[in-house]
């Protein structure tokens, strides 16, 4: 709000920002390892309420054979490697929120 303030008001907005919450830096850790690694360690998320929403997702993607299950972790395959976006989009739960005016809110890749 003080942002938005700043800048209908003509002044210099220095400061913009959000407050992340543990959850969300957990997953934007995993997001990162599995984009800039090509996996990443989930035993941190395996007990969260949404993990059954992912899980399906990823079972999905290591049936396709874009990424490995290897106990707590995942692995992205060479064939995933072309769908990073996709797979690391499984784990942005903002993204994947239900919204409610039925808008797309971000892109989608192919």
């Amino acid at each position: 709000e003080d942002y938005k303030e700043e800048v209908l008001s003509s002044n210099l907005a220095v400061f913009k920002g959000h407050f992340l919450s543990e959850e969300d830096l957990e997953m934007k850790q995993i997001i990162l390892d599995v984009a800039c690694k090509g996996g990443a360690d989930l035993s941190k998320i395996k007990l969260k309420d949404f993990w059954w929403s992912i899980d399906d997702q990823l079972n999905v993607m290591e049936s396709e054979g874009l990424l490995l299950r290897i106990n707590d972790s995942i692995k992205v395959t060479e064939l995933g490697m072309a769908f990073v976006r996709n797979i690391c989009a499984v784990f942005d739960l903002k993204m994947n929120a239900k919204n409610v005016s039925g808008e797309q809110i971000f892109s989608k890749s192919i």
